[in-house]
């Protein structure tokens, strides 16, 4: 049973080298759809070993589906490049896999906010579909907040693996940049033209979070440093 790990990107260089090289050996394929990146981006994937498909930007569902039609593995995990799981969790959903009875894993993620170390748990458990059969038809939707679906799906089919967690680590970049993200989200869904910088005089809101007490991929104090601590111990 190969398993791809599906990815869309655009200038995550950082978080893509931090992640990538802990998870990489879970995979047999990586296959990322690039947004004209102008960082390392592209770099840091070839790195890895990964097909890199660069697409001029037309929406989050075609980008998802690009690489969907790229993958050559019997299962994807869909991944953003600031989200991660632990390798030993990506090994037991391969077990589930391998059970022909499931084409689809729902898992909870972890939102963190302010920075590495704090989780914003109004969000928790925020369950996500991203763990998908290949071949039998699955897509996304949807000009925002895309959703996996595919014809004649059936609530049986699916399974829920509530002890296995996705990390999202979106919230912890720099305020400016998270609220500028928010802020063209509600412009896509208004219609309105999209904001290349946060407009001058703009109130910026520090994201709140709590102590996240168990630990998770990028706890510590430098995030690189401890992910890699993180892979060598596991190695």
């Amino acid at each position: 049973m190969n398993l791809t790990l599906g990815m869309i990107v655009k200038n995550e260089a950082f978080y893509l080298s931090v992640i990538l090289p802990l998870i990489r050996r879970a995979f047999d394929e990586i296959v990322a759809v690039d947004a004209e990146s102008s960082d390392e981006t592209r770099d840091v994937l070839q790195k890895q070993g990964a097909r890199v498909i660069v697409k001029p930007w037309t929406g989050y569902s075609d980008a998802r589906n690009e690489a969907i039609r790229s993958a050559k593995g019997d299962w994807m995990i869909m991944l953003d490049a600031d989200e991660a799981m632990f390798p030993e969790d990506l090994q037991m959903l391969r077990s589930i896999m391998m059970d022909r009875a499931y084409n689809a894993i729902i898992v909870p993620k972890y939102e963190f906010s302010i920075d590495h170390e704090h989780h914003q748990p109004y969000w928790y458990p925020d369950l996500k579909k991203r763990m998908f059969r290949l071949g039998v038809g699955y897509y996304y939707h949807g000009k925002l907040h895309e959703q996996l679906t595919r014809p004649g799906e059936r609530k049986e089919e699916q399974r829920c693996v509530p002890e296995v967690h996705m990390y999202h680590y979106g919230q912890s970049k720099p305020p400016e940049v998270v609220w500028l993200r928010h802020e063209n989200y509600r412009r896509l869904e208004a219609g309105e033209p999209l904001l290349a910088e946060v407009p001058a005089g703009t109130a910026v809101p520090r994201q709140a979070g709590v102590p996240f007490l168990r630990h998770h991929p990028l706890k510590g104090v430098a995030p690189a440093r401890s992910m890699a601590e993180y892979g060598k111990a596991r190695a």
